[in-house]
């Protein structure tokens, strides 16, 4: 059996320093017992042996970043994480010394399973993908610390988050790693991997922690330094595996020196030609599963240095073969946790705007949540909806979740407060270009209504609302597609279109 090494930890940990042998030249033994472990990753060899007698090895990388929950299977029979695990067996096929790789952000908006499984979805295609070595992104950190725990345990993949401790109790402590080793052939690689900052619930980023337990470094130039100086001299290649954003990669390249490669996500940048920033390597391919990168790099072993390199970004058109056994895992996951998900519940009849999205999901918060009042801002929409058939994810996918901050609802989410009929009457100034507004046809200016709102605007109405127009006791009430799922039933029960009162078709 291979063994699997892991460093001594810091004092309130690091991460861990993980070399993992995946192939026969396993690495250096830890001269403490206590600081071996067996591990599910060094299970099998994954790349043949190094060759004594060979001068040059090609090792690639096989890379995608940001999936955000987009592995819903397509028209043409397939989800695109599929085919992205197809093009890697292809290039396996030609090229063994290949590594699977992940900028993170899996999680959020992309499939309404991913909530209808209670986050459960998402994690359990992360692992049926099989990456090499994946990093943790900002949206990975969203649903709990719980969840981050679950999610940082990956039987076949190296997880990374270098600027991220672990200071909680949980006995089997953080999956994660700050740094990691593999021995690729005759090539043997570092890899680093860090994190960007925290949102907040106005969509905006801030300096702190993403949890208590989990202090989070975001001076992420010293945290490459640091790890360039701790590990550059052990390794041939040092591979940056990162959830920076190209613009923050690009400072990193140019601020530090010994990063050989920076394979990104964050930005969602779909990096067609190779950049080179001070002789680091920079590739990103996109997101949402739309492409997939591919670079090689051709290694001199007597030099240990890159001494050629070929790129190519693709998209994941269907032109591209899902690799079996994961679209397999994939039905089967979407059809445990959402077998309905595609399933018409409604019509919409002429369509509406961003807008008009807004405009629906504040009638229907009045609807379903018994509330007197509602304003959406259509800027919270993140599409409008096409007529047609309604299903959960045509729904979902106009008012998508983010949380922000980490372990909190939607941004966007459908949030309850008081307020005084005085107030609620100046309602009436907001842009009606920018806001949709319901309010009752007669209102008390001394008495008290309850009124539907969006997170942000609840959690920081003056930001908003005219001024001097105040709410008290908001409390988070669904996430905005859930009630327009409720009101879109609603409108069916009672043989409605969703945007009109025409009568359904299919009502006697």
């Amino acid at each position: 059996m291979l063994d699997s090494v892991q460093a001594p930890r810091r004092a309130l940990s690091h991460g861990v320093a993980l070399c993992v042998a995946l192939c026969a030249a396993a690495c250096s033994p830890s001269t403490d017992p206590a600081d071996t472990v067996d591990t599910d990753v060094a299970a099998a060899p994954r790349w043949p042996a190094c060759d004594p007698t060979a001068t040059h090895q090609t090792v690639s990388f096989v890379h995608m970043n940001d999936m955000h929950g987009h592995y819903n299977i397509d028209d043409a029979g397939a989800a695109n994480v599929s085919r992205i695990r197809g093009f890697f067996e292809q290039v396996k096929a030609e090229q063994p010394f290949t590594l699977f790789t992940n900028g993170g952000d899996d999680y959020e908006k992309g499939s309404v399973i991913e909530p209808l499984s209670q986050y459960a979805a998402t994690a359990e295609i992360s692992k049926a993908m099989k990456f090499d070595v994946r990093v943790i992104g900002n949206h990975d950190l969203s649903w709990s610390q719980d969840e981050l725990l679950r999610y940082a345990t990956d039987p076949s993949a190296i997880v990374l988050a270098s600027n991220i401790e672990y200071i909680g109790n949980d006995a089997q402590g953080f999956g994660a790693v700050e740094y990691a080793e593999l021995q690729v052939g005759c090539v043997k690689i570092g890899f680093i991997g860090a994190v960007s900052a925290p949102w907040t619930a106005e969509n905006t980023q801030y300096e702190g922690d993403y949890y208590p337990e989990f202090p989070t470094d975001l001076d992420f130039i010293e945290v490459h330094r640091r790890l360039i100086a701790e590990h550059r001299a052990d390794v041939d290649l040092l591979v940056a595996v990162s959830h920076l954003g190209v613009g923050d990669d690009e400072l990193v390249a140019d601020q530090t020196d010994g990063l050989d490669v920076i394979l990104g996500g964050h930005s969602h940048t779909p990096i067609f030609d190779l950049e080179d920033v001070g002789g680091t390597l920079i590739a990103q391919a996109g997101s949402y599963a739309q492409y997939v990168a591919r670079l090689d790099l051709d290694v001199d072993l007597t030099s240990r240095k890159i001494a050629d390199h070929t790129y190519q970004l693709r998209l994941t058109t269907t032109d591209l073969p899902a690799d079996v056994s994961t679209e397999a895992e994939v039905e089967a996951i979407l059809n445990h946790y959402g077998p309905d998900a595609f399933t018409e519940i409604g019509q919409i009849e002429q369509g509406v705007t961003k807008l008009g999205a807004s405009n629906l999901a504040a009638l229907g918060a009045i609807e379903d949540l018994g509330v007197d009042a509602a304003i959406m801002k259509q800027s919270a929409a993140f599409a409008g909806i096409k007529a047609g058939a309604l299903t959960q994810q045509k729904l979902f996918e106009a008012f998508l979740i983010e949380r922000q901050p980490p372990g909190t609802p939607g941004w966007t989410a459908t949030y309850t407060a008081s307020i005084s009929g005085a107030d609620l009457a100046r309602l009436t100034e907001l842009d009606s270009n920018e806001w949709a507004v319901v309010l009752p046809s007669t209102i008390d200016p001394s008495a008290t209504y309850r009124i539907a709102l969006q997170k942000y605007a609840a959690s920081v109405p003056a930001n908003y609302l005219p001024a001097g127009v105040t709410i008290t006791a908001p409390e988070f009430a669904k996430e905005t597609w859930e009630v327009l799922e409720a009101y879109a039933r609603s409108r069916t029960a009672a043989c409605k279109f969703l945007d009109s009162d025409t009568r359904l078709p299919t009502c006697p």
